[in-house]
């Protein structure tokens, strides 16, 4: 996910559904884009998080464990288990969720039972996961005439809040 402007992440009431009894404790963090910061712990579902502007830059998602794990969404070489340990499900309302797996190691292992239902966040506001929004940018900034002109309408069409923010 790319060049958001402006975010908030909210935890739906599905997050952590099995709590503290059958599930592992966990803290979720924005590790990036910006400095890292703490989002919510794992009891705090049904809640919104207001990011405001962040910087440019790939949004990186972490839930950190009661056993010290810090399991990344995104690229699997990131984690200790070098698995995937989030899927993101892309809406044409804009929303982005993002399902987390809470435990390392594959299934099969007592641990982990990669159903991706342990953490769900929704990231809204003018979040893209694709890097189409930093493209059209530069795009409308470095080109003339027709191409501009092209970005700017496509701009609008996938991000009407990132071609508002950039005065389009």
């Amino acid at each position: 996910m790319t060049q958001p402007t402006s975010e908030s992440v909210h935890v739906p009431n599905s997050i952590f559904p099995s709590g503290p009894k059958g599930g592992v404790p966990s803290k979720v963090y924005l590790l990036a884009p910006g400095p890292q910061r703490f989002i919510a712990n794992w009891n705090q579902y049904g809640t919104t998080v207001h990011l405001g502007k962040l910087p440019p830059g790939e949004i990186i998602l972490a839930l950190r464990t009661c056993d010290n794990y810090t399991l990344c969404a995104g690229d699997s070489k990131k984690n200790p288990d070098h698995l995937v340990h989030a899927v993101v499900r892309s809406y044409l309302s804009g929303t982005i969720q993002v399902w987390f797996e809470d435990a390392p190691g594959p299934k099969g292992t007592g641990r982990s039972d990669r159903n991706f239902t342990d953490a769900v966040l929704e990231l809204r506001g003018d979040a893209s996961d694709s890097s189409s929004v930093v493209d059209l940018l530069t795009v409308i900034k470095n080109e003339h005439g027709a191409t501009r002109e092209a970005a700017i309408e496509a701009l609008t069409k996938i991000s009407p809040i990132a071609a508002a923010n950039a005065g389009y």
